[in-house]
């Protein structure tokens, strides 16, 4: 009787087993497939969820396709595609917001446009190892995927195809031979970009910025670099759609003499931006090229520029000077710039075009010259009620103004002296006077001051009575120059740099067992309005290692714990060890348990400085040490690990 009691208790058990093994398995299946004779997988259940592992064959058919949209807004949260698989189409996978995973199998793969745009949690990825293109859009918008590793065949990188992904650094192959448009445009995380060295088509600078191998093009400064100067190199004639765009760190930036074209957005929402020295030179200002750059006050439009749509949209602009030589001020050259108080208008000035000064509520005066012969009706649009235009009699300016209702001066002209990136002692960078043809002009000419520079004196000199035209007088300057001593194990040096130029010192060499560490007080970026002195401090090296972590992975059943330590040889003062999953799960300290449910966890065991930053070795990559972990989840071992988990046995696993 005993035995057969024990009998109905096993069998209930298992009936419980049985009916809870639901809430173990969460996997899709090949039900869930729409496959084509031809072997393509046409479509996915919308309603399918969890991991899924695309077999060879479905039902006789050799998969070889991912047909367009297939899986597109699916709920799977991870898909391993197989080796027979060589085309994935159009928006494969687009919108697939719960997946976190996606490995190919394949040697190669021919990609669509957009297969993974979208994908807000994908996070690993495991590109075909012989894959040759990644098109537009591919990976556009994947905001959690932090890395991916390039194959050493990859050729083209399509337009857009990382735009607002979580890349943290790239690594571009020397297979490399292009590079599309806006490739790796707002990527917010991304602290550098790295390319092989016998890469012939691209390269990269001391600050990490990518370039064309010819040094012509600024393709993309790394968007969450901690520099706050930038000297761009001679040679350079291109800064690229989108170039700098979304960098809230960089405060100024010196473009070279060699320089033609800034292209659309290329320093959109850089807000810390505060100067820039356009150069003349320079004949277009993209569209919206410095879109919210609310810290930018002066700007000086060089003579050769012909194109400037748009570029200054709701900039922090309080002063503008329109070199000699500018005829045209485009469409809406300063839309929305609210602070704008002054603008210095050229003889040459024939054209004002549609909102080129729409909603700049500051700018109370403004110079019409007698070349000018064509002013839109919406260039002063939300402002018509205010501003004053200075005209000269008979002029197609004072016509204008008379036709639109707008205030004029006609026979008045102005002096206005420019402080040209200086202040004066009120503080004011411009001042201006105002005079009729053969007035006296009592001016006394204050010199203005400017950090790191020395006032040399004035453009042109001050007459004694007014001319029948407006005159634009700016300040003169040059730049000084200061030294940095470096000390070296008791050794000093001295380099002599100008303000605000890049200071590049080479890091110095350590002895054996020792690494450099850092320049204390830390060196500049760019060359301060002082002299100063380093000292170079050196630290041990760090390494480390998950212990017994002698394969890289470990296979555990569903309900084992698996525990882990790591040491760090040599760590820096105040560091410590991060731990991180691929799921999300982080910690602190030296040791880690993990236990999760289903599928393949990989974990990563991270040296970090005292402030949480990874530290990171010579060629730049994190020192850091990883495990992936896979779970054996079958009926039998949920069946196995239920008695484990009620007779209370130690689930305790270790590496390796």
């Amino acid at each position: 009787m005993n035995r057969v009691k024990k009998y109905i208790c096993l069998f209930t058990v298992l009936a419980i087993i049985a009916g809870c093994l639901p809430l173990f398995v969460f996997a899709a299946s090949v039900d869930d497939l729409v496959v084509s004779s031809a072997g393509k997988i046409t479509g996915c259940s919308q309603a399918a969820t969890g991991d899924l592992v695309i077999p060879e064959t479905i039902n006789g058919k050799t998969i070889t396709a991912i047909g367009k949209e297939a899986f597109m807004n699916c709920g799977i949260s991870s898909v391993e595609i197989p080796a027979t698989v060589t085309k994935i189409e159009d928006r494969a996978f687009m919108s697939c917001r719960s997946l976190t995973k996606a490995t190919m199998k394949s040697a190669d793969i021919t990609f669509g446009n957009y297969v993974f745009a979208e994908c807000d949690n994908l996070s690993q990825v495991t590109l075909p190892s012989q894959l040759t293109e990644i098109k537009a859009y591919d990976f556009s918008g994947c905001l959690a995927l932090t890395g991916i590793a390039f194959p050493s065949t990859l050729v083209s990188i399509g337009d857009s195809a990382f735009a607002g992904s979580g890349l943290a650094q790239v690594t571009i192959p020397a297979s490399v031979e292009t590079i599309g448009k806006n490739a790796f445009a707002n990527c917010i995380n991304n602290r550098a970009f790295y390319v092989d060295s016998s890469n012939p088509n691209y390269k990269r600078d001391s600050k990490y910025a990518l370039y064309t191998h010819d040094g012509k093009e600024l393709i993309a400064f790394p968007t969450k670099s901690e520099e706050r100067a930038c000297t761009v190199p001679e040679g350079v004639e291109v800064i690229g759609e989108l170039a700098f765009a979304k960098n809230t760190n960089i405060q100024e930036v010196a473009l070279p003499s060699t320089l033609k074209e800034i292209g659309p957005y290329a320093f959109s929402d850089c807000t810390s931006l505060a100067e820039v020295s356009l150069n003349e030179g320079l004949e277009t200002i993209g569209t919206l090229a410095f879109k919210n750059c609310t810290a930018l006050k002066n700007i000086t439009i060089p003579s050769t520029v012909t194109e400037f749509d748009s570029a200054f949209y709701n900039c922090g602009l309080t002063n503008v000077v329109l070199s000699e030589g500018v005829t045209v001020i485009s469409r809406a050259a300063f839309d929305m710039c609210k602070d704008l108080e002054s603008v210095s208008v050229p003889d040459s000035l024939t054209t004002v075009s549609a909102g080129a000064f729409k909603d700049c509520n500051s700018l109370t005066t403004l110079d019409m010259p007698a070349n000018v012969t064509s002013i839109h009706p919406n260039a002063f649009l939300n402002i018509k009620d205010s501003i004053v235009l200075y005209v000269e009699e008979g002029s197609y300016a004072m016509q204008f103004a008379q036709e639109n209702n707008i205030q004029y001066e006609a026979g008045f002209f102005r002096i206005v002296i420019n402080a040209t990136g200086g202040t004066f002692a009120d503080g004011s960078k411009t001042k201006s006077y105002k005079y009729k043809t053969g007035d006296t002009v009592s001016i006394t000419l204050e010199s203005p001051s400017r950090t790191g520079y020395t006032f040399t004196g004035w453009s042109s000199v001050l007459p004694e009575t007014m001319p029948d035209y407006s005159l634009n007088i700016s300040a003169s300057w040059e730049k000084n120059s200061y030294t940095v001593t470096t000390v070296i194990d008791g050794v000093s040096k001295v380099y002599t740099f100008e303000y605000g130029d890049p200071v590049e010192i080479e890091n110095p060499k350590a002895t054996a067992g020792k690494a450099f560490s850092k320049w204390k007080p830390a060196l500049p970026t760019t060359m301060p309005a002082k002299n100063m002195t380093v000292t170079a401090v050196f630290s041990v090296v760090t390494k480390i290692a998950i212990k017994n972590n002698s394969k890289g992975e470990k296979t555990i059943n569903t309900g084992d714990i698996l525990k882990m330590e790591a040491q760090v040889g040599n760590p820096v003062d105040g560091g410590y060890i991060k731990w991180s999953t691929s799921t999300g799960e982080t910690k602190k300290g030296s040791s880690f348990s993990i236990s999760p449910e289903k599928g393949t966890v990989t974990v990563t065991a991270t040296a970090v400085d005292a402030n949480g930053k990874p530290l990171l070795d010579d060629n730049g990559k994190q020192i850091s040490d990883s495990v992936k972990v896979t779970v054996n989840s079958g009926f039998f071992q949920v069946i196995i690990s239920f008695f484990k988990n009620l007779f209370k046995v130690d689930r305790s696993v270790y590496l390796p």
